[in-house]
């Protein structure tokens, strides 16, 4: 785990895991800017990345900022374990 925007860059880099579950707010950087460091490196730019947020923002604004940046989709917080698993299994394949 992570808890910050910076350290998971870094720990991506170094571990390079099959999938990253990433809260859009964190300190030093969100993980908006976050995704966009790990999509623009060639070791990390392969991993799926699902944001989680607790944020009241418009669901198709976060959408349309993952599609962006190529991140795979996003679920709200809180979220159930279920749902993480779904996702996780969505995005495995």
């Amino acid at each position: 785990t992570a808890a910050t925007g910076k350290e998971c860059v870094n720990l991506a880099k170094s571990l390079k895991p099959d999938l990253i579950l990433m809260d859009i707010a964190m300190p030093d950087m969100d993980g908006y800017q976050a995704c966009e460091q790990l999509k623009s490196n060639n070791a990390t730019k392969n991993i799926p990345i699902v944001f989680l947020t607790g944020k009241d923002l418009e669901p198709q604004s976060i959408i349309d900022r993952y599609n962006q940046l190529g991140a795979i989709g996003f679920l709200p917080k809180p979220t159930s374990f279920e749902d993480i698993l779904k996702k996780v299994q969505e995005s495995i394949g």
